[in-house]
């Protein structure tokens, strides 16, 4: 195991809240299987038990038998729920700065699947169920609207500068509580500067 360091891995569980940790893999297990995600109250002690192989991740206990090594690449505060969306959006190499070379800031733009088996149970019988209303396109249209304002005020910037500052600038509220339109608004917010940084980094990939 790497040890951890970096802006990427801030999120951390000694103020008492779960996190999610994403962990790439050397070499890739059947050739494929190059991260593992999880969710964990005690990140150290996950960590030590996927080192000795003997966490209950069945992935991670291969990793051990077969001599592969792991790093800690990322992690943000989140608990189950969170672990799932990423697990149910799958391609966790677009979240890892190791192997993308515009990692996504934005979360998974994915409902967990339990949400989602709830939503096809149909209420009981002279239930009355409220119309949801347009509030998360209200929000993600102001996240892209924020986006735009805030690359204006970054004009100039590197393509790294900028990424920390979007980082910064959206860590409070994934550190605290979370709601449907925050994450509408965030997401959007993340996906207009995710665009904007490959616009930049392109030129440099291409001289390269």
């Amino acid at each position: 195991m790497t040890a951890p360091g970096g802006r990427w891995t801030q999120a951390i569980t000694d103020n008492g809240e779960p996190v999610v940790y994403l962990l790439c893999i050397t070499p890739p297990i059947a050739g494929h299987a190059h991260h593992y995600c999880g969710s964990t109250w005690g990140l150290a002690s996950r960590l030590d038990a996927h080192a000795a192989g003997t966490s209950q991740a069945r992935l991670m206990q291969v990793v051990k038998e077969r001599g592969a090594t792991f790093r800690l690449v990322r992690t943000w505060y989140g608990g189950r729920d969170l672990e799932r969306q990423f697990k149910d959006a799958q391609h966790l190499s677009r979240w890892c700065p190791d192997c993308a070379s515009c990692p996504r800031i934005s979360l998974p733009n994915v409902t967990p699947r339990r949400v989602r088996r709830a939503r096809h149970v149909a209420p009981p019988a002279g239930l009355l169920v409220p119309r949801a209303r347009p509030v998360l396109a209200t929000s993600a249209a102001t996240g892209r609207r924020w986006a735009r304002s805030f690359l204006a005020e970054h004009e100039g910037a590197t393509a790294d500068e900028i990424e920390q500052a979007a980082a910064a600038f959206q860590e409070p509220y994934y550190s605290g509580q979370r709601t449907p339109e925050g994450d509408a608004l965030n997401g959007a917010f993340g996906r207009v500067i995710e665009a904007a940084l490959a616009a930049l980094r392109a030129p440099a990939a291409v001289a390269s």
